[in-house]
């Protein structure tokens, strides 16, 4: 999976958000924009979280 980090996301400015090409090279292809966190806690131990943004057919 290729991925690539905006340093500038919309609507996220000081979020370091991804996108990652699904199906990449194909008419088919699509994009998922994606963020690390916000963790959560269960069982009083932290659980690291990714959190989808968009998924969006690439252009």
């Amino acid at each position: 999976m290729h991925s690539h980090q905006y340093d500038n996301f919309p609507g996220l400015p000081k979020a370091k958000a991804w996108d990652s090409y699904v199906g990449n090279k194909t008419p088919s292809a699509w994009r998922i924009f994606w963020m690390y966190g916000p963790n959560e806690t269960a069982n009083g131990r932290e659980v690291a979280v990714i959190t989808v943004l968009a998924i969006a057919p690439h252009p």
